[in-house]
This record gives structure tokens, C-alpha cells and sequence, in this order.
């Protein structure tokens, strides 16, 4: 959406660019806010024993719940993200043909 938003291509490559280096920056401080604001999440790289009490919380019944709600959002997912990629082929296919079009009627005008 930024891309397409943005009809200069030097200034959208630098806002895009800027855009991922964000969002890496708020993954390294999702990360880091999960070890050091320790509040419900486990702890499972680190420290062996945090580790182990970790996994215990997610074992019997409830594993099984998130395993289902973990495959079902993959799958959802994976799905809604093929059509969005079927459908940005089909836009991209769509303005390649709009841009053959302009050309050849403004090589058939100047004629």
C-alpha cells in the first residue's frame, strides 16, 4: 500500500525502506519487552530451568486446543495471503497492460 501510494520512485523507496527498518526495530523491542517485562509469556530462550516451567504450562488438555488454533491460523492465513497475492499479480498485470496501452496509442497519435 505505501508503494502504491506513492508515485515518485525515489521517495517511495526511501519511505519503504524506512518502513521495514521500523518494523524490524519494533520486532528487536517486541522481543526484548517479553524478556525483560516477564509477565505471562515463558521464557524460551535462556535460561534451561525458565524454560522447562514454561513448557509445562502448555502441556495436557490445553496443548491440544493450541495446536488446533495454531494449524487454523496458519491455514487462514496462508489462505488470505495467497489471495492477496493472486490479486496483486492480477493488479500488477492489469497496469503493465494499461502502461502497453498508453504507449501504443501515443506512438499511434504521433503518427
Amino acid at each position: 500500500m505505501l508503494r502504491g501510494a506513492i508515485d515518485d520512485e525515489e521517495k517511495r523507496g526511501r519511505f519503504s525502506a524506512v518502513y521495514v527498518i521500523a518494523g524490524f526495530v519494533t520486532v528487536i523491542i517486541t522481543f526484548l519487552s517479553i524478556r525483560l517485562l516477564r509477565d505471562i509469556h515463558p521464557v524460551l530462550i535462556g535460561e534451561s530451568s525458565a524454560a522447562a516451567e514454561g513448557l509445562q504450562e502448555f502441556s495436557g488438555l490445553d496443548s491440544t486446543k493450541m495446536v488446533i488454533s495454531l494449524n487454523v491460523s496458519v491455514l487462514t492465513f496462508s489462505v488470505l495471503y495467497l489471495a492477496w497475492l493472486a490479486n496483486r499479480l492480477r493488479l500488477q498485470k492489469m497496469v503493465d497492460e494499461a502502461a502497453d496501452l498508453k504507449t501504443r496509442v501515443m506512438t499511434r497519435l504521433q503518427q
